[in-house]
C-alpha cells in the first residue's frame, strides 16, 4: 500500500532586525515523496534563515507576503530529484524548476528561492513610503450643546454681563446655533426721572462656517440675528407705567473653538453689527429718556460639548 506524500505548510514572520526594513511574512507549503529522506518545511525555513542572516522569527496572524509551494520528486528515468517551485507576492508571480542529485540538495535550492524572493520584497518595502496618516474624517452632522457667559453692549445704557445656553447643529464645517441669555435689570435716570429697564432674556442665532481647522483649533467667521423684549417701569411718579418694544440686530463677528478633551470644547466669540429696531424710552412731560444705540456688540467664552 502506497503512502500519501508529506505535506506541510509553515507560515512565518522572516526579516532582519532594522529599524528601516520592515520583515516579510512567508507561507510555505512543501511536499515531498512518503518514502524518501528529505528536509521538513520546518527545516527548509530553518534554511531560509540561515540565508537571510540574523531573522526574526514569529507566527503572523495576517496574510503572508510571500507565499510558495515547493513540491521535491524523483524523476524516474533521469533519477535525479526535481524541485518545483511558486512563488506569489504583491509584484510578481514566479515558477522555477531545479535539479538536484539528493532530496536534500533540492531543499537547499528551494531554501535560496525564498530567500531571495523574501529579500525582493523587503526591498520593495524599504523604497516605498508609508502612506501618511490621516486623522479619520469627523461625523458630517453633529450636535452641540454649551454653557456660556457674555458680555453685551448697546441694548441697556452700560455693558451688560449675563449667562446662557445654547443648542446647535454642525453639518462639516457649517454652525447653525441657537442662543439665549439672561440679563440683569438696570436703572435709567435723567431730568430728575428715572425707569428700570430689564430684558428678561436675549436671543442669538448665528450661522458659522470653519474657514480654519488647524489640528485642535478652529477659526469660524459668523453672521448673526439677535433680538430681545425690552421692558421699563417708572421709578418715583405718582402713577408708575410699564411699557415693552422689541429689539433686534444683526452682526457680523467670529468664534475661536479649541478642542481640550475628546469632545470637550472651548469656545469664544464675539460680534458687532447695527440696532434694526431700536426703543425708547421717554416720559409724556420730559420726552425721551433713553433710546438703544445704533450699533451693539457682544462677547462670550464657555464651553461646548459635541454629539
Amino acid at each position: 500500500m502506497s503512502r500519501a506524500p508529506h505535506f506541510g505548510v509553515a507560515v512565518l514572520v522572516l526579516g532582519a532586525f532594522s529599524a528601516s526594513a520592515k520583515p516579510a511574512s512567508l507561507s510555505l507549503a512543501w511536499s515531498t515523496p512518503p518514502d524518501a529522506d528529505c528536509p521538513t518545511d520546518t527545516a527548509v525555513v530553518s534554511q531560509v534563515r540561515e540565508l537571510r542572516g540574523t531573522l526574526e522569527l514569529a507566527p503572523t496572524t495576517g496574510p503572508a507576503e510571500v507565499s510558495a509551494t515547493a513540491r521535491v520528486s524523483l524523476d524516474a528515468e533521469s533519477q535525479r530529484w526535481v524541485a518545483e517551485v511558486d512563488t506569489r507576492s504583491a509584484e510578481r508571480v514566479g515558477h522555477r524548476r531545479l535539479e538536484a542529485d539528493s532530496c536534500g540538495q533540492a531543499a537547499e535550492v528551494v531554501a535560496v528561492v525564498l530567500s531571495l524572493a523574501l529579500a525582493e520584497r523587503e526591498e520593495v518595502a524599504r523604497a516605498t513610503p508609508p502612506p501618511p496618516f490621516v486623522e479619520p474624517p469627523s461625523r458630517p452632522v453633529a450636535l452641540t450643546v454649551s454653557a456660556q457667559a457674555t458680555g453685551r453692549a448697546g441694548v441697556w445704557p452700560r455693558a451688560q454681563p449675563g449667562f446662557g445656553g445654547a443648542l446647535g447643529v454642525r453639518w462639516w464645517r457649517w454652525h447653525l446655533e441657537l442662543a439665549a441669555f439672561s440679563g440683569l435689570g438696570q436703572q435709567v435716570a435723567a431730568s430728575g426721572r428715572s425707569a428700570n429697564v430689564s430684558t428678561p432674556l436675549i436671543g442669538d442665532l448665528s450661522l458659522c462656517v470653519a474657514a480654519v481647522q488647524y489640528g485642535r483649533l478652529e477659526l469660524s467667521p459668523c453672521a448673526s440675528v439677535s433680538a430681545a423684549w425690552l421692558r421699563a417701569t417708572g421709578v418715583g411718579v405718582d402713577t408708575p407705567l410699564t411699557g415693552s418694544a422689541p429689539w433686534l440686530s444683526i452682526a457680523a463677528g467670529a468664534a475661536l473653538r479649541v478642542r481640550v478633551w475628546g469632545t470637550l470644547w472651548v469656545v469664544v466669540q464675539g460680534a458687532v453689527g447695527p440696532a434694526l429696531l431700536r426703543p425708547q424710552l421717554a416720559f409724556e412731560d420730559t420726552g425721551t429718556l433713553y433710546r438703544v444705540p445704533t450699533v451693539t456688540g457682544r462677547g462670550s467664552g464657555g464651553l461646548e460639548l459635541r454629539f
